[in-house]
């Protein structure tokens, strides 16, 4: 009886996005102390490839421009080392954009709710034992018992 033929392994083709990604962190991983690069570089990915350029996604804005400020040659010299000529490298923020404006939106309504906590303080009378205790500023120092000397005569001066 003949045995079955030997069927190998069908291996999907590799993403030439991460593939690119993988063989350009080997490039900077050599150039780069390990801590940099897991700063800088362990959250970033190729977004796309055009036959001239190559868009890297970064985290957030920060990522984006203290790797556009510190490692743009590194970064260009590496493709040209690994495409034999050189690309243009594009970052950009792969934040996704609807948390953005979810944290916009949170930091607005943090804003309002603080400026009318400020003004239903500023608006009420004065009482030491609120005041305080709402703003959280220690109750000695008023203007009232405000010392003039010459260090501090313009401050006095602008209140």
């Amino acid at each position: 009886m003949a045995s079955p033929p030997a069927t190998t392994p069908v291996i999907p083709p590799a993403d030439p996005l991460s593939n690119l990604w993988e063989r350009l962190s080997d490039v900077i991983r050599g150039r780069v102390s390990p801590d940099s690069f897991d700063r800088w570089f362990s959250n970033v990915t190729v977004t796309s490839i055009t036959g001239d350029s190559v868009t890297l996604g970064v985290p957030n804005p920060i990522h984006q421009f203290f790797i556009e400020s510190n490692y743009s040659s590194l970064l260009a010299s590496a493709l040209e080392e690994i495409h034999g000529a050189p690309r243009t490298l594009l970052l950009e923020c792969t934040q996704d954009q609807a948390d953005t404006r979810d944290n916009v939106a949170d930091a607005d309504d943090a804003a309002t709710s603080v400026v009318s906590e400020k003004t239903s303080v500023t608006q009420s009378p004065k009482s030491s034992a609120i005041i305080p205790a709402a703003t959280g500023m220690n109750p000695s120092y008023t203007f009232e018992s405000f010392i003039v000397g010459a260090n501090n005569q313009f401050a006095h001066a602008a209140s």
